[in-house]
């Protein structure tokens, strides 16, 4: 067995239980006879540090990636972490949504020096300026390639110091959704030389301003970026011309511009533009857009295989030309919730869609 994936525990029992729960299941890892284990995933399993304890008890020889998001671990199950010998044999790491704080994780990251380290998530953990001042020490010689930093309270200090002090040459995922980033940071992070082999870049509700839109969109660092979100990063009329212009785009293939509040003829411009022609993935949900942009979509967006236009304000007539769309034939999925469609006219739409219909 070289894979382990536990089923979720979903129920709010469960979850107020952690600490009886998650021991036993930790000491029946631990027990397992898995010393062939190269990946063991376990998310929302209500593990616990107490589970976490039992669980590191095992040897995990030969143990590469370890996926322990949401399993109710504290700063506690970091310096428990911090000590297991199997730290240093990590390829990949995920501890996303675990309450880890500063404190956690500073001695996380102090503890052992982590040289196989190639993707590291540790999003929602409490990630702030004191532990991005630890990380470099940690994969001082590791080869980074995913970077998965969303939802935490790093700042523009605590940017700034991974930028100057961490390897990031071949990192390809760089995500700081939610970082408290201001305008200027990101415009730092435009032009830093070292992210130029990103290929996903997300940048989801940090502001971006249109000076930092001008410089990251005009910047050689998105030349092999891939898929780019910048879902409530305020994007203004200025910034669409720029994305519209941008001559380093010509990698990208998926677009998340959702909730900005966009301007429709800012819209129409995009879906005219050459940059259409080779996306397959376009997220425009929470945009407040009507019926005219479903109809240009219809007739232009022939390359798309993913569309979400979730949250606006389309109609049974322009949900009827998207469906029917000749031109969107290849569209695997759509999303159109929470547009002005009753029950009645779902039904329809499913009836007529080639596609999943959402």
């Amino acid at each position: 067995l070289h894979t382990l994936a536990m089923p979720r525990r979903a129920t709010q029992a469960s979850r107020r239980a952690a600490s009886s729960t998650g021991q036993p299941l930790g000491q029946a890892l631990a027990e397992g006879h898995l010393d062939e284990l190269r990946t063991l995933l376990i998310p929302r399993c209500d593990l616990g540090d107490e589970g976490l304890a039992a669980m590191l008890v095992g040897p995990w020889p030969k143990l590469e990636s370890l996926d322990l998001r949401h399993n109710l671990l504290s700063a506690e199950g970091a310096r428990l972490l911090a000590s297991a010998p199997l730290l240093t044999r990590l390829r990949h790491l995920n501890l996303r949504s675990n309450d880890l704080r500063p404190e956690g994780l500073v001695a996380l990251l102090s503890a052992e020096a982590l040289p196989r380290l190639a993707a590291l998530n540790l999003g929602a953990t409490g990630f702030d300026l004191t532990a991005a001042a630890t990380l470099p020490r940690a994969l001082a010689t590791a080869r980074l390639r995913r970077l998965l930093l969303r939802d935490n309270p790093l700042g523009d200090r605590g940017l700034e110091t991974l930028l100057r002090q961490l390897h990031l040459d071949e990192l390809t995922v760089l995500n700081l959704r939610a970082c408290q980033l201001s305008a200027e940071s990101v415009a730092q992070l435009a032009v830093h030389p070292a992210l130029r082999q990103l290929t996903h870049l997300s940048l989801r509700a940090n502001p971006l301003g249109d000076d930092g839109a001008r410089k990251l969109l005009g910047s050689p660092t998105l030349s092999r970026v891939r898929h780019l979100d910048l879902t409530s990063t305020g994007l203004t009329d200025a910034m669409m011309q720029a994305l519209i212009e941008s001559p380093h785009l010509g990698a990208l293939e998926a677009l998340t511009l959702a909730h900005n509040n966009l301007n429709e003829g800012a819209v129409l411009a995009l879906l005219s533009s050459p940059l259409m022609g080779q996306l397959r993935h376009l997220n425009l949900a929470g945009n407040a857009l009507s019926d005219d942009v479903a109809a240009k979509l219809a007739e232009s967006a022939s390359s798309l295989r993913v569309l979400n236009l979730r949250e606006n304000f389309l109609t049974p007539v322009g949900a009827k030309k998207l469906v029917e769309s000749q031109t969107l034939a290849d569209l695997r999925q759509l999303n159109l919730e929470r547009n002005y469609l009753m029950r009645h006219d779902r039904r329809r739409l499913q009836s007529a869609a080639r596609c999943e219909l959402i």
